[in-house]
């Protein structure tokens, strides 16, 4: 849907700014009827990689892109579903999931990676920051600004970024995965039996990186393996002490109470894991402004 000016001007409109970044500022809006998250950037290249890239992936398990218009000399507005559990880092941060919570958010970003894939997208950007969860937690990846139908770069943390070769494939994206399925994996209590595809997904040859349906086929029968349902229907577990209300997106919504202990941050993960880590949890994407909130996307 083309947005414009007026509309635009009209939906941002006391809009409260939830977030900063390289290229551009998000707002919370509303129409009165639902809540948006509304980006606004002056690079033209991110504009055009996003409207091009979700107007052709349609999954549940990425973000929607409700429209895009020009709002002002040369700035762009983005208009994103609002996701009101915000993003994976700031659940991680705030101890807000469940092992059958985090086995299921991997499940949904790799179904989404799965899609792009398949339909010749590489995203380019993945980590808990894009990855933005609604009221049910459901995974959605975000920010394709850095998004392409070719190779153009190395994914941030892959090995090959650091010898300086500039090729960016479908196994860049498996292995920023791999490094966002470990840091699920050591914070959400998640089985060893992940182990053992994160290590194939952060392999340093990318030859023997599986691709992503192989990732989702795997997580799926690992899932089954372990009993899980998805996390609403384990409300009950152990991890979780009762439920607190939050407001949040249209009313009221519940939300588990946090797990006990600090989360366990990329700088805290043992040595020999921290150059895969760092470059890819760097000062790249939105920057909160304030306490962690909402449709949090840096």
């Amino acid at each position: 849907m083309r947005y414009s000016q007026a509309e635009l001007h009209g939906l941002l409109h006391n809009a409260e700014v939830i977030g900063r970044g390289a290229f551009g500022t998000v707002y919370k809006c509303s129409d009165g009827l639902r809540d948006y998250a509304v980006k606004l950037t002056s690079d033209e290249r991110s504009y055009q990689r996003e409207v091009t890239a979700l107007g052709t992936l349609h999954h549940r398990n990425i973000v929607s892109l409700h429209g895009h218009g020009h709002y002002s000399a040369g700035e762009h507005a983005l208009v994103y579903e609002f996701c009101v559990e915000g993003s994976l880092g700031s659940a991680i941060r705030d101890r807000r999931l469940t092992p059958s919570m985090g086995l299921e958010i991997l499940k949904g970003a790799a179904s989404a990676l799965a899609c792009a894939h398949a339909r010749g997208y590489l995203h380019g950007d993945l980590k808990p920051g894009n990855i933005l969860l609604d009221k049910n937690f459901s995974p959605k990846v975000g920010d394709w600004g850095l998004s392409a139908h070719r190779h153009v770069a190395p994914a941030r943390g892959d090995p090959r970024f650091r010898d300086g070769r500039p090729e960016y494939t479908a196994e860049s994206d498996v292995f920023s995965f791999g490094a966002v399925l470990q840091l699920v994996r050591w914070n959400c209590g998640l089985s060893s039996r992940l182990k053992v595809l994160e290590q194939a997904c952060l392999h340093p040859d990318p030859r023997h990186r599986p691709n992503m349906a192989s990732v989702v086929r795997t997580l799926q029968e690992l899932q089954g393996h372990q009993g899980h349902q998805g996390h609403q229907g384990h409300q009950g577990h152990q991890g979780l002490q009762g439920r607190q209300g939050r407001q949040g997106g249209n009313g009221q919504q519940a939300r588990p109470a946090p797990m006990a202990g600090p989360p366990v941050m990329p700088h805290m993960m043992p040595r020999m894991m921290s150059p895969v880590m760092s470059p890819m949890m760097g000062p790249m994407g939105l920057h909160m402004v304030g306490p962690m909130g909402p449709a949090c996307m840096f």
